[in-house]
């Protein structure tokens, strides 16, 4: 398979933040391409364990980080190890995760017959951990990223909130300024927002790259009154957000976390409650999301079909 890409200078940055799962980031490191165009970085987020790297590239340069004190969460490592890459692109990987290497390649060799794009969305799966069996948790990101596709209009791809699955180039966050939020949960939320808001020269690419785990304990499963409020918080800027660029349409509804939030603690949740009456998050967006149950339904039937 031909790499001109790579060949003419195109480096790509993996960009890996990690706490603790030793075993499932060696699994990580060990799907990724073992080529000198790749640039692998992982940044250790204050794991309390001491995990030992024991995939060795024999050609693809690896550089490990450890975040800086004071410095916490995936978000922070994220921003740290974007701050060290030296790839032309960079592309955002989760420590549980897989790629596959030969998409992988595929995709990136096809960044310069398409204009060396600003982002480049490639498709996702997911998996059971510890089985073959595909998963659901892509199906929501697939159908949003494939309705941009088709339709020609960017507007789906603000709800693709996760940074995996994309190339993105280096210069073009520089040049906006694009950066995760450094909180415990929902750092990814705005930076895809922003890289959206940027409206830079994107492109599709038919290659399924990225495989998500799903099943395994992640901060995504597990609530608590801090986090929810941090979810809710960054929920609000997004929406926010949106309204000044003329989308309120695209908002997302604040019923989830309410719900969340009145299991965890009632007296909080009246004051989430009062936020949705007064703020840019409503309760609920009954068209959009029937909407988007809709968009959901057909492209699980598409992927039945085929």
């Amino acid at each position: 398979m031909s790499v001109s890409s790579f060949n003419n200078g195109k480096i790509v940055s993996v960009i890996i933040p990690f706490h603790n799962r030793e075993v499932m980031l060696n699994g990580l490191l060990a799907s990724i391409p073992d080529h000198p165009g790749i640039e692998v970085i992982t940044v250790n987020d204050h794991s309390v364990d001491d995990v030992e790297i024991h995939h060795i590239y024999n050609e693809a340069s690896h550089l490990r980080l450890s975040c800086p004190d004071g410095a916490r969460y995936a978000g922070s490592a994220r921003n740290f190890g974007l701050s060290h890459a030296s790839g032309k692109y960079v592309f955002f990987a989760d420590s549980d995760d897989l790629i596959d290497a030969e998409a992988f390649l595929s995709a990136v060799n096809s960044i310069e017959e398409l204009g060396n794009p600003d982002v480049l969305y490639c498709h996702i799966t997911s998996f059971w951990d510890g089985t073959d069996l595909v998963g659901t948790r892509h199906v929501g990101f697939e159908a949003f990223r494939t309705l941009a596709e088709v339709s020609g209009n960017k507007d789906p791809l603000v709800k693709l909130h996760c940074p995996v699955g994309k190339f993105v180039r280096r210069e073009f966050i520089r040049e906006n300024l694009i950066r995760f939020s450094e909180t415990e949960v929902s750092n990814d939320v705005l930076f895809n927002l922003h890289l959206c808001k940027a409206n830079g020269n994107i492109r599709f690419s038919e290659q399924v790259v990225y495989k998500i785990r799903q099943g395994n304990a992640s901060l995504t499963s597990v609530t608590s009154v801090n986090r929810i409020k941090t979810r809710f918080k960054i929920q609000e800027e997004y929406n926010d957000e949106l309204i000044g660029m003329g989308k309120r349409h695209l908002r997302s509804a604040g019923v989830v976390y309410l719900l969340q939030m009145t299991k965890a603690d009632l007296s909080e949740a009246v004051g989430l409650a009062w936020r949705c009456l007064i703020g840019p998050t409503p309760f609920l967006l009954p068209i959009q999301a029937l909407r988007n149950r809709k968009l959901k339904r057909a492209y699980m039937s598409s992927m039945a079909i085929k």
